[in-house]
């Protein structure tokens, strides 16, 4: 025989919504996200760069990645409305925040614009990028392979990652895939600039700073060009 105690009364905090689309920026404070635009620290007289990036990896503090691209794009003058949506779909994020405001558009998921990692449904992201009508660049994190594995072996991208990170965002229309970001393995990261532990204290994407540099210098060059006359 086992005592039981009695229950006893627990209170706990109330729990926290975070909002399914939104906007990320690393100077905003506690999970950096907001709804409002107006709220987005926006700087500089350059191009005005549209990001997209995954909500899981914000949530989980897994950020280092998207930062460094953020502070490369504000430090060569542009102002960036780095945006999000939940589930498979980044249509929200793009009605939402940067349909008439951007020059270009990155995409920092590395997936399909409508289906993410699990389909595709290029019909439906044509028809979205056509409406928004500006440059689409696509750079994607290695997820399946680390850092030293890609730089020191002969194939570059595997089958899967050419599959799932170039040739299906390249139905939607995305343009320049450029590797920007990625794990470390288990002999750490000692070279590397950034922190390789998110907020959550989990492994996390390390950003590929000299990839970083091509990214921004391309979206720049094309943002500008949408501005300039015929």
């Amino acid at each position: 025989y086992t005592h039981v105690p009695e229950w006893r009364s627990v209170k706990a905090k109330a729990p926290v919504e975070y909002p399914e689309v939104g906007l990320y920026h690393p100077d905003l404070p506690d999970m950096h996200i907001t709804t409002d635009l107006a709220r987005l620290p926006l700087r500089g007289d350059g191009p005005t760069i549209g990001i997209l990036m995954l909500r899981s990896y914000i949530l989980a503090g897994d950020t280092a990645h998207y930062d460094h691209v953020i502070r490369t794009f504000e430090a060569r003058g542009c102002r960036v409305i780095a945006g999000f949506a939940g589930g498979l779909d980044g249509r929200p994020a793009i009605e939402g925040y940067h349909m008439g405001r951007v020059d270009a558009l990155v995409s920092l998921t590395g997936f399909s614009l409508v289906g993410g990692p699990a389909y595709n449904d290029s019909d439906a992201a044509v028809a979205a990028l056509k409406a928004l009508d500006v440059p689409y660049l696509n750079a994607q994190p290695l997820e399946f392979q680390t850092l030293a594995q890609w730089a020191g072996g002969g194939q570059g991208v595997s089958p899967i990652e050419t599959t799932m990170l170039i040739a299906l965002p390249e139905l939607d229309g995305a343009t320049n895939p450029t590797v920007f970001a990625g794990r470390h393995g288990p002999d750490g990261c000692s070279h590397c600039p950034t922190p390789c532990l998110s907020r959550s204290g989990v492994k996390a994407m390390a950003p590929c700073p000299e990839r970083i540099d091509a990214l921004v210098d391309k979206a720049m060059r094309l943002g500008q060009l949408r501005r300039k006359r015929n």
